[in-house]
């Protein structure tokens, strides 16, 4: 019996090696995995500054079969891209660095021609609009001023004045209009942190009208000056870095040529106006200048009684005419005065004719004689008239 059943084992075994292999019926399928035929990377992020970004572009397929799986190799070569800078991406204050660079396109000066028209009373004035901390009570100050008589008043050793026979009048007009003040763009110009503060002004009126004023200018009208500030921006490649204004030549022009206009001939101006400024609750300083107050006038504590209320901190501004005007002897911006014991801080300033001002009080009359003298006159300038040289720096 044993050996019946160890017969029948050898025969079992026997039978499996010689089964056909295709007659498994559950035997799994496996399915080919398809690789992609090409490959398109993804585009670069340019930024400011990037090396080349390799990429890879197919040149070549061969196809590897293993089993039911077939596998596709793709090969590859090397390509070096070079990015376009995305600007955006740029700080600002680096890409206004960069604007240094850039030169403008300068205006189309038209040429000169001939002109009539009836004028206003002031045809060319230049100035400054104070920052803060300003000692002059009207927030600016004139540094030079034409009028449509001639008349030609300057702040130089004192104030000064002469008079412009007519052709020269029209070649100081030729000459800013040569210099292109009447068609350049402002907004080129941008207003800086930079410098001093406060604005230069020209106010212009004649065959044309412009008024314009530049915030923090000052310290760039020199050009030495002007290219230590470009330096010091150019260098700075982190952080914030102030850039200086692009100042068009047409600016610089014009006020080269009103801060060295000088025909000689120079007398000292007597002022038929002034404008005041008190206010109470400051004590000099060992190095603030004490004069006295004008008998003539009223007393500052008067004055603040009738205007202020007889308020401890309150500012009054005074407009003196006529006699009181002429006899002011006050020549300095600020000052300190004293009334009836108790301190005043002064501002005090010359207005020039046609330059208004409200006051709280206005003391003394105006010449309205003098003033008709301005009104109504014409004036012809042409080419021939010629124009002044323009100094350079």
């Amino acid at each position: 019996m044993p050996r019946l059943l160890l017969l029948i084992f050898i025969f079992a075994v026997l039978a499996g090696c010689n089964a056909n292999p295709n007659s498994i019926t559950n035997s799994p399928t496996a399915t080919p995995y398809q690789f992609p035929a090409t490959f398109t990377p993804a585009p670069p992020t340019a930024t400011l500054v990037a090396p080349p970004v390799t990429t890879h572009t197919p040149v070549s397929t061969s196809t590897l079969t293993e089993g039911q799986a077939v596998i596709q190799l793709t090969s590859f070569a090397r390509q070096s891209v070079t990015p376009t800078p995305d600007t955006s991406a740029i700080p600002l204050f680096y890409a206004e660095i960069l604007a240094l660079t850039a030169s403008p396109t300068p205006p189309v000066i038209p040429r000169l021609a001939k002109h009539e028209w009836t004028t206003e009373p002031i045809l060319v004035e230049y100035g400054w609009i104070c920052g803060g901390g300003c000692t002059y009570p009207t927030g600016q100050v004139t540094e030079l001023i034409l009028y449509n008589t001639g008349l030609l008043i300057r702040r130089g050793d004192g104030l000064q004045f002469r008079h412009l026979p007519e052709n020269n009048i029209c070649r100081a007009l030729n000459t800013i209009d040569q210099a292109g003040y009447f068609v350049y763009d402002k907004s080129v110009y941008r207003e800086t942190l930079l410098g001093a503060g406060g604005s230069l002004y020209i106010n212009v009126n004649s065959w044309q009208t412009r008024f314009d004023s530049w915030y923090g200018i000052s310290d760039f009208l020199d050009p030495e000056t002007y290219q230590s500030y470009a330096a010091n921006a150019e260098g700075c490649v982190s952080g914030w870095c102030e850039v200086p204004p692009i100042i068009l030549q047409p600016i610089r022009d014009t006020f080269r040529f009103l801060e060295s206009f000088d025909p000689k001939g120079w007398k000292p101006y007597t002022p038929t106006r002034y404008f005041l400024a008190l206010q109470r609750g400051f004590e000099p300083t060992e190095r603030d200048q004490i004069l006295k107050w004008p008998d003539d006038l009223p007393k500052p504590s008067t004055l603040f009684e009738e205007i202020a209320d007889g308020q401890s901190d309150a500012r009054i501004t005074l407009l003196l005419e006529g006699e009181y005007a002429q006899n002011w002897t006050i020549d300095t911006p600020i000052a300190f005065v004293q009334s009836e014991n108790e301190w005043f801080l002064l501002q005090s300033q010359p207005l020039f004719p046609f330059q208004e001002e409200r006051a709280d009080r206005v003391l003394g009359r105006p010449d309205s004689k003098y003033l008709a003298t301005f009104e109504g006159i014409s004036l012809s300038c042409e080419p021939g008239d010629g124009v002044y040289p323009i100094p350079t720096p």
